[in-house]
Order: C-alpha cells, then structure tokens, then sequence
C-alpha cells in the first residue's frame, strides 16, 4: 500500500497547536493515528494564512497576545519549509517579528 495524503483544514491545525482549543485533545490523536500510519500531510498556504489570522483574533480576544510567537513557533515546527511557498514564509516571519 502506497503513502497516503491527507489536507490538514485550519480547524484541526489550530486546535493543534493551541492547548486550550476544545478540539485539542482529538487533533492530537489525529497528528498521532496520521504519523503512525505514515501519512503525508500537506498543509495549504490558504490554511496556514486563516490559521495565523484566526490564531492572532483568537490570543487578542482571549487577552493573551503575548503567546502568539509561542504558538506561531508551533506552527512552524508542524508545516516543513519545503511545503510553505515564500509568501507564506514571509507572512509567518513578519508576524513571529511584530
């Protein structure tokens, strides 16, 4: 049986990398069910831009805007530079910086 590929939507990533999002704990069996069956995960430059959106509306909400790099930082260590296009890159550059 080949590799399968599976599309992360914004929802699942964010509930991935934000531990207080009700949805963590079953995302997080999902990354791990994905990972042991050897799945490739692609994560779109559409996805990844409404989840730092989200991700920045949701910490300014919740009053906690100081974790933004934190979680940004978890983003990163979860989308592998070869599948993030520069545009994307720069986006999560410039607002890991501000």
């Amino acid at each position: 049986m080949g590799i399968k590929t599976v599309v992360i939507d914004a929802n699942v990533l964010l509930a991935l990398i934000d531990r207080k999002d009700k949805w963590h704990p079953r995302a997080s069996k999902l990354a791990m069910v994905l990972k042991k069956n050897n799945c490739q995960v692609i994560y779109l430059d559409c996805v990844l831009n409404e989840v730092i959106s989200v991700l920045g509306r949701r910490l300014e909400e919740r009053q906690e805007s100081q974790s933004f790099r934190t979680l940004l930082e978890k983003l990163e260590d979860l989308v592998l530079e070869s599948q993030m296009n520069g545009c994307t890159q720069m986006c999560l550059l410039s607002m890991a910086i501000s």
